[in-house]
């Protein structure tokens, strides 16, 4: 029984890959080389039980991070196509 669901874990995982190459095939194919699709790193169920095993301290500072990471991004971007910056004193 053991075996049987070890292997339909590993079927379902590869499904997720198989659905993932097939997205980026179809991306590719409908928007060139505009496509932002990437292939993903690892089984989407192991990011759900590693977030399931964090406190909730844990998952607000990851979730802070995300916020920070993207703000400093719009602010590269801002300044990438030169746009001024507002200096607070």
């Amino acid at each position: 029984m053991k075996h049987k669901i070890e292997l339909d874990e590993m079927n379902w995982i590869s499904g997720q890959y198989d659905l993932s190459a097939f997205n980026i095939v179809i991306d590719q194919v409908l928007n060139g080389r505009k496509s932002k699709v990437k292939y993903i790193k690892e089984p989407i169920l192991w990011k759900f039980l590693e977030e399931s095993e964090l406190t909730e301290e844990e998952r607000e500072k990851r979730e802070m991070e995300k916020e920070i990471l993207a703000m400093e991004q719009w602010i590269a971007n801002d300044r990438a196509r030169g746009l001024p910056e507002t200096n607070i004193e």
